[in-house]
């Protein structure tokens, strides 16, 4: 058989590793919080250029310095940069955002129960969650998040939006997706991978 052939026989599903310069100190654990090393420790805040279009309030799972870039210079809003563990007050914001990040998102009980409560109010501002925070608000509505054998990685990969049937290519790393089969009434599948046919984004 071909060596790739070779490569998949033997990997095992959604293998924990890392690339280390020196032998690490300790192993990862399926089961270790990855998100609590990566968020941010106290609030920060980030200012456009001009006047803000929206005040955002983001709650830091591990996000990366480009998404916060995207919103202040692109969208020009005012983002305040929140902990893992903080429940936001949303009337201090326009819109609240649930950061991507690493890791298994049942492992995030009171962020999946805070989610619960604002989705049940018809009145509350619009919540968006991007990667670890899409998986864990589709936990809030009911769905089922199912471990992919070897998880999405890297770049150029294709996403096709279902609305407009536009194609994305985005860079993704994760081992995690919504089952799109669970998901309750009212709520639908927005995007999909092109290739794996996996769910990409809820609504």
């Amino acid at each position: 058989p071909s060596p790739r052939l070779r490569v998949e026989r033997k990997r095992p599903p959604s293998p924990l590793g890392r690339l280390c310069h020196a032998r690490p100190e300790y192993a990862l654990a399926a089961d270790e919080d990855l998100v609590a090393p990566t968020s941010t420790s106290d609030t920060k805040v980030f200012m456009p250029e001009g006047d803000p279009s929206v005040h955002v309030g983001m709650i830091d799972l591990g996000v990366n310095a480009g998404l916060i870039r995207y919103f202040v210079r692109l969208a020009g809003a005012k983002v305040t940069l929140l902990t893992a563990n903080e429940k936001p007050d949303m009337g201090l914001y326009d819109c609240v955002v649930v950061s991507t990040g690493p890791g298994n998102p049942a492992q995030h009980p009171k962020m999946i129960e805070w989610i619960k409560e604002h989705v049940s109010d018809l009145t509350s501002k619009p919540l968006l969650g991007l990667g670890l925070g899409c998986q864990i608000m589709a936990l809030a509505i009911g769905c089922t998040v199912q471990r992919l054998h070897l998880g999405q990685r890297g770049t150029n990969q294709p996403v096709l939006d279902l609305r407009t049937h536009n194609c994305m290519t985005t860079t993704q790393n994760y081992g995690y997706a919504v089952d799109s089969s669970s998901l309750p009434k009212n709520w639908a599948t927005l995007f999909t991978h092109v290739n794996r046919g996996t769910c990409e984004g809820i609504v």
